[in-house]
């Protein structure tokens, strides 16, 4: 019997084995690598639209607070002769097209809506911590820069920030001491008729209006105001163009559809709002212009809503941009409505 050989592996088998463990180290970290991607993508699109799902729920929850505090009292002529005993109220809610409802300067999108609403926001120390304080509120759609929005350093920065064009959910805020929808709808007999929009226009013209950003990149926002289910209507009489305002009583509805001094019991509310890299590109394909989503087109009829908001989604989607959309119904606590 000759000695025995030691035991070793082969030059061959090491090559083999190692190439093996190298083809197994690749494809787990293809897999961690993947996964690592997914969880980054889906953290990423989570953060993006927070702060569009934060937006529609605060928006949603102040406007379901929106007040008229109505009341029943003579109706005068301008000569001060009583002519019938009407419901009034001295303050508004108006929704509608914003580019009409605001103006057009900056570019408006879609919707907007204003109200007032026993929200208890002040300025004045004072007042603090008085939850029913009485205030005008709304909310609207602009393409702006965000320059009015830096801190006071980047302004001096060298070299200059860029700016950053984008569509964003506004929110207006007036605070109760600086009030103004008294000033044009009370302490004359004619100023219950008011139906002009100074109320919060004038406001919003001053050289620091008080609305704020409060999500950015909302391409759209649709309020189509409506009365409770009803099988025998289709939810779009009370505003089949999508505009109501509290103070007017001249459209060619029904009484049973007049909106003056009243509240819609229930506005259905749609946010659209896409992703930064998406806004990002478009905004280097478009500039200091809106980019164009073909919204001057839609949104026009109620009757068309499901047709419009496809029409929408499909354009965002030929944009390959990234988007959300919020849809629900807010009943409006204070709304009472009545054919009389």
């Amino acid at each position: 019997m000759g000695p025995r050989r030691p035991v070793a592996f082969t030059l061959i088998e090491l090559l083999v084995s190692m190439a093996i463990v190298s083809i197994l180290l690749i494809v787990l970290f293809g897999m961690v690598d993947q996964a690592s991607n997914m969880w980054r993508y889906s953290t990423s699109k989570t953060e993006q639209f927070r702060s569009a799902r934060t937006a529609f729920e605060s928006m949603t929850h102040q406007l379901s607070q929106a007040t008229l505090n109505t009341y029943w009292d003579y109706q005068r002529n301008s000569n001060g002769d009583v002519q019938k005993y009407v419901r009034q109220s001295d303050l508004r809610f108006i929704s509608g097209d914003a580019n009409t409802v605001i103006g057009n300067t900056p570019p408006k999108s879609t919707k907007c809506v204003f109200f007032s609403a026993p929200l208890g926001f002040s300025e004045q120390s004072s007042y603090l911590g008085i939850q029913t304080l009485l205030n005008s509120w709304g909310y609207f759609i602009q393409f702006k820069s965000d320059k009015d929005q830096w801190p006071g350093f980047m302004a001096g920065m060298k070299p200059t920030p860029v700016e950053k064009y984008r569509y964003n959910l506004m929110e207006f805020m007036q605070p109760s001491e600086e009030l103004s929808v008294y000033k044009y709808t009370s302490g004359s007999a004619t100023a219950l008729n008011y139906h002009d929009k100074d109320w919060f226009r004038q406001a919003l013209s001053a050289p620091k209006p008080p609305a704020h950003i409060l999500a950015e990149n909302v391409v759209a926002l649709v309020l189509l105001p409506k009365l409770p289910p009803d099988p025998k209507l289709t939810g779009t009489e009370l505003a089949p163009n999508y505009e109501y305002d509290s103070s007017d009583s001249t459209k060619p509805n029904p009484p049973q559809y007049d909106p003056k001094n009243q509240l819609p019991p229930i506005v259905q509310v749609t946010l659209v709002a896409i992703d930064e890299a998406s806004a990002g590109r478009l905004a280097s394909q478009s500039g200091t212009n809106p980019p164009d989503f073909g919204l001057d087109a839609l949104f026009r009829d109620a009757t068309k809503y499901t047709d419009d908001m496809s029409a929408l989604q499909t354009t965002l989607v030929q944009k390959k941009a990234t988007f959300r959309t919020f849809t629900t119904n807010v009943s409006i606590r204070g709304a009472k409505w009545s054919v009389n």
